[in-house]
């Protein structure tokens, strides 16, 4: 008898020791996750130093940022005239009932239909459309001969590009506007105005990337997503077009234009400046923050150690290989991400906490061993294969019209080991920044091209479960 009841008060007392420390965790829970979300705030520049710019500053010092963004593009009078029954059709009225034309959305939208395959197609509005956004043509032709704007900075600037009326009036104009430059583009290689279209390429690369030239190279601006779609464009006017070879004129216009994308390729920021100087703004994470959550910060840091530690080491390897070549940097990473694999997300795990003693003392468990600012492992895996994807394909397209030229000039393709005057030419476009060598070359047998190739491995194909090399195509002029 007397042993069931010490069992009864050693359950009893257990159950009333579980409900305190559940209560306690509970309360230190809900304080630590209010002053965690105004962290988050802060991280994201709500309450941080990461507010609106001056503007006029800004204005001061990018100018081609400001250029692009005060364009307007403007639309006939009139009904859209949009294929009846198309599905384009069907998505506008569906999706955009009650939008007019000055609407961010509707107008992103309409705009990057104009000239699409089922979409706006109408020539009579097609050429009434270009004509009133002439502004955009008069741009394009004079910023052509004008300098890239070189940002290769290790200094502290930071500009928040979402911030304020510095995205409403001109972050999300310049999205609009380059997609209307590309159209521009495109439109002039249709109706063989081919010198329009190289200076719409270059004006393209100017103006895509304006924004990031404003404040130091760092990883949340040397990815320019836009070279992709560039990149599309540019093999039809340097890798499939004849027209430019076909007189000493369009030679003449084709060779400076592919001199300016060399030029383009020597003032990008590089990978670790920008990793070098995204792990100095972390370091001054907490300017501005209220002391409650610069207290708050620290204090977690104590206990489960600076999430971005894994960072800052990975920052010091990279930068201490600057100029060996995206390889040394990809095998830092990956040495890196097997030293810190990734965690599981505090959020997810908190959401997906059942209700039960057993799960709420799980995800004890996990909280106290894992930091709530997430993630506390980021290693730029996803950055860096982005950032090298692009750069890789630019250069190589730039190589293979300057080889197209060359064949045009010499009846035969450039020897990248022999060929000096055509190196020289070429500069950095001939150089595979993956492995810091020239990239191969080899003449297909079957048609005569060439074949240019990257060490660097494209993406994963899930179909063929292989990665080959990155490699380009170039046909034979004619």
């Amino acid at each position: 008898m007397d042993k069931t009841k010490n069992m009864k008060k050693i359950v009893t007392n257990f159950l009333a020791a579980s409900a305190f420390v559940l209560f306690a965790f509970s309360i230190l829970f809900i304080t630590i996750a209010y002053n965690v979300s105004s962290m988050k705030a802060a991280l994201n520049g709500i309450n941080g130093n990461n507010a609106a710019p001056d503007l006029e500053k800004l204005r001061a010092l990018y100018p081609d940022y400001f250029t692009l963004a005060s364009l307007e593009i403007k639309f006939p009078a009139g009904k859209i005239p949009i294929i009846d029954g198309s599905t384009f059709e069907a998505y506008l009225n569906r999706m955009y009932q009650g939008k007019n034309i000055n609407d961010w959305s509707y107008r992103y939208t309409v705009i990057s239909a104009i000239g699409e395959f089922n979409k706006i197609t109408d020539e009579a509005y097609l050429s009434a459309f270009y004509n009133l956004n002439a502004s955009f043509i008069k741009e394009i032709v004079s910023s052509y001969e004008k300098p890239f704007f070189e940002n290769s900075a290790e200094t502290k600037i930071y500009t928040n590009l979402s911030a304020g009326k510095l995205y409403e009036q001109n972050w999300l104009a310049g999205i609009i506007n380059n997609m209307m430059i590309l159209k521009i583009a495109y439109r002039s290689l249709d109706k063989k105005d081919y010198d329009m279209a190289l200076k719409s390429d270059i004006a393209y690369l100017r103006f895509t990337s304006a924004a990031g030239v404003m404040g130091d190279p760092c990883l949340a601006n040397i990815l320019n997503y836009d070279i992709y779609s560039e990149n599309k464009f540019a093999a039809n006017i340097y890798i499939k077009e004849n027209a430019y070879l076909a007189d000493g004129v369009m030679k003449s216009k084709f060779r400076n234009a592919l001199k300016k994308r060399v030029e383009f390729i020597k003032i990008q920021p590089d990978f670790a400046v920008a990793v070098k100087n995204t792990a100095a703004m972390l370091k001054t994470i907490t300017s501005g923050w209220s002391l409650k959550d610069r207290a708050t910060y620290h204090a977690l840091n104590l206990w489960y150690g600076d999430p971005n530690a894994p960072f800052m080491e990975t920052s010091d390897l990279i930068y201490s290989k600057k100029g060996s070549g995206y390889l040394e940097y990809e095998k830092i990473l990956y040495e890196v991400r097997l030293k810190y694999p990734s965690k599981r997300s505090f959020t997810k795990e908190l959401a997906y906490t059942g209700d039960d003693i057993f799960s709420l003392l799980g995800f004890i468990k996990f909280a106290i061993n894992t930091h709530p600012l997430e993630p506390n492992s980021h290693i730029p895996i996803y950055e860096f294969n982005h950032y090298v994807n692009i750069h890789t394909k630019f250069r190589l397209t730039t190589l293979g019209g300057l080889a197209r030229l060359f064949y045009a000039e010499n009846k035969r393709w450039p020897d990248l080991e022999k060929d000096g005057d055509f190196l020289k030419e070429a500069g950095i476009a001939a150089i595979d920044g993956y492995s810091n060598k020239k990239f191969r070359a080899a003449e297909c047998k079957e048609d005569g091209s060439m074949i240019l190739e990257s060490a660097l491995k494209d993406w994963y194909d899930p179909y063929k479960k292989t990665s080959e090399n990155v490699k380009l195509k170039v046909p034979k002029p004619f």
